[in-house]
């Protein structure tokens, strides 16, 4: 299917550094999503244009919704947890302390409430990366190593499968996906991504009528 381009408009102008991750939240009616270097999440009310923002304090790369009305944040330095109403955070867990030079970038929520996030260097190195799951407990777990520049992530609306974008790879992997254990049982290595020049590259991802929002799920504060 050959897709035509599109008018794009700007529905809130808000300066962001790198903006990127957006999530719409339908209990608010509103989008949120980060601005990784400027440290901010910002959510966006199109019902009157206003925008609020929250400063992280830290390079923030992705952000998801929870049950419980928290956010969990992929930072630079690990899983954080977010009070959007007091902002007060807590890292939860901490991913690649050894790796200073690298922070969390893109990530999302799976069907039962795991929440898998990459990352990359400041100064992108060659399988410096990886993707990690966190579970319910706060356990971290990678899942994939090594990665270069770990970004767009989603599932099939039937779970049978996991697409993953590793930028450097120009290219879009699909994985047979088992969805009660969060395991990923085979890569099919998908083809060549068809850059419109020589700096395009693959970065988020999503499945196409993906259905309800996906939240984080914890059951340790």
């Amino acid at each position: 299917m050959v897709m035509k381009a599109g008018e794009v408009d700007v529905v809130a102008s808000t300066a962001n550094q790198i903006g990127e991750g957006p999530v719409w939240l339908p209990d608010q009616q509103r989008l949120l999503w980060v601005d990784i270097t400027g440290r901010r999440l910002l959510w966006f009310d199109p019902g009157n244009g206003r925008v609020e923002t929250l400063d992280v304090g830290r390079d923030v790369g992705a952000v998801v919704p929870t049950e419980s009305g928290q956010l969990m944040a992929a930072v630079v330095d690990g899983f954080l947890q977010i009070d959007p109403e007091t902002g007060s955070t807590r890292l939860v867990a901490a991913v690649e302390q050894d790796q200073p030079v690298n922070r969390m970038n893109d990530g999302k929520c799976d069907s039962r409430g795991r929440f898998w996030a990459g990352t990359m260097g400041y100064q992108i190195r060659p399988h410096a990366a990886a993707l990690y799951r966190l579970d319910s407990q706060c356990r971290v777990e990678t899942m994939l190593q090594p990665v270069t520049l770990s970004n767009g992530i989603d599932w099939s609306p039937d779970d049978r499968f996991m697409y993953y974008v590793d930028s450097t790879t120009q290219r879009l992997d699909l994985f047979d996906y088992e969805p009660e254990t969060g395991s990923l049982v085979a890569c099919r290595t998908g083809s060549p991504w068809t850059p419109m020049d020589a700096s395009g590259w693959p970065s988020g991802a999503a499945a196409r009528f993906a259905g309800s929002l996906r939240r984080a799920r914890w059951t340790v504060w």
